[in-house]
């Protein structure tokens, strides 16, 4: 029995695809399967990863029937040994009123299609900071809307004015401020100064080249970062571990 998978992270990146076909009667089987195909390292990392059946979380043993929906997670980075900071571009926004002040303009209907999207990810990846910084535009304000349903419960939430800027050294300024007991932050800003600040911030990371390309709008990047206060943040110390646009959340045809 054949079934469509969906990859996420260090297996994507892997497989080559977000969407790929697997055999199995098991979610065990169907990550078995797709390790023989794709190598060691793709093995290695599926050993350790975590299911997600039909929306709801599953293990090795949980048996698969045709038209299931399955997803394969690899381990969230960060956490313990040091410090994760996400930061997300703003979905499209809406050019109907060209009058409107720019902090004014709302997002698109495909800028909430993205959002929605981002948000079905970030629920799926478990990705909960701990302070999300949001600046005070119209735009970030609603994509922070989109997706809060999936940033649970323990959360500190900003909307300043400060972030809404487009220099990446005034965003780092603002990061280098946040009190050194928070372990995880949230970032939703806007271009140039979202992709300035994670090129100057990550000197490594398997798609460290497509960010440097573009950062899409709803585009969201993981810097995994040194455990030393944020007072203390350094240019070029972390490590881009995803990115993700909203393209490659769109599910397969």
């Amino acid at each position: 029995m054949t079934v469509k998978v969906r990859l996420f992270a260090a297996l994507r990146e892997l497989a080559g695809a977000s969407h790929v076909v697997a055999k199995g009667r098991t979610a065990g089987e169907i990550a078995d399967s797709l390790s023989a195909l794709h190598g060691e390292r793709f093995a290695a990392i599926a050993a350790v990863s975590s299911f997600v059946v039909n929306g709801e979380r599953a293990d090795r043993g949980t048996p698969i029937a045709d038209g299931d929906e399955v997803a394969i997670l690899p381990p969230v980075s960060g956490g313990d040994a040091g410090r994760t900071l996400w930061l997300l571009r703003h979905a499209k926004s809406s050019w109907d009123r060209p009058g409107l002040e720019d902090r004014e303009r709302p997002l698109s209907r495909r800028g909430a299609r993205a959002a929605a999207l981002l948000r079905g990810f970030i629920e799926t990846e478990s990705i909960q900071p701990g302070l999300v910084l949001c600046s005070s535009a119209l735009r970030t304000r609603e994509t922070l809307a989109g997706i809060l349903p999936a940033l649970g419960p323990a959360l500190d939430i900003r909307v300043e004015g400060s972030i809404y800027t487009f220099g990446g050294e005034a965003l780092l300024e603002r990061i280098r401020a946040i009190p050194a007991g928070v372990g995880s932050v949230m970032v939703i800003g806007h271009n140039p100064a979202m992709q300035e600040l994670a090129l100057s911030l990550a000197s490594q990371g398997e798609r460290l080249s497509d960010l440097g390309e573009k950062l899409p709008t709803a585009a969201l990047a993981q810097i995994d970062l040194p455990d030393v206060p944020w007072s203390e943040l350094a240019e070029a110390t972390g490590e881009l571990t995803r990115f993700v646009t909203p393209r490659e959340l769109e599910p397969a045809d």
